[in-house]
């Protein structure tokens, strides 16, 4: 009985072993970032969401629709409804504007291990993921929080802000 158990071990130790090579292989369609130019590639890949999604725009008084539903227009903002979105409905603004913060942290933790380029060029890169991303937090508490008030600072609520490329962090 110890010999099957023994041989059942050895065999199960052995499969665990031939994972390893599993674990360092790059998933097909994926750059996992290591050089400069990587890095520049998630820089360059970012639209203002400002420009890409114009809610900020309909909720202003600078728009008038006679007809918002003929126009394709979020009528819920253009109303100011509580609700701008239907359950069913993703708000793009706050999730690809989000996913370019996402993107920023990856570049700020990850660019000094960079396989190429002087510490100088690695910090211009960082201070261009930072500008970048303080833009985006501009940008999402102009949409979704209160505007500053100095009087309830201290109690009023805004928006998440991730420094860290972690989905878990907060």
């Amino acid at each position: 009985m110890k010999t099957i158990y023994s041989i059942l071990n050895a065999a199960m130790l052995m499969t665990l072993a031939a994972c390893n090579d599993f674990l360092d292989t790059t998933p097909k369609g994926q750059v996992i970032p290591t050089t400069m130019v990587d890095f520049k590639g998630i820089l360059i890949d970012v639209t203002p969401a400002s420009t890409a999604y114009p809610l900020a725009n309909i909720c202003s008084d600078d728009v008038l629709y006679l007809n918002p539903t003929a126009n394709n227009v979020n009528t819920n903002a253009y109303l100011w409804l509580d609700n701008f979105y239907k359950e069913s409905e993703s708000d793009n603004a706050w999730n690809d504007t989000y996913e370019a913060v996402y993107n920023m942290n990856v570049v700020i933790d990850n660019i000094m291990e960079a396989t190429e380029g002087t510490t100088e060029e690695k910090q211009a890169l960082t201070t261009e993921a930072k500008v970048q991303r303080a833009y985006m937090f501009w940008y999402l508490q102009s949409l979704y929080a209160k505007a500053y008030d100095p009087a309830t600072a201290a109690t009023d609520l805004s928006i998440p802000l991730p420094l860290k490329p972690d989905l878990e962090a907060l």
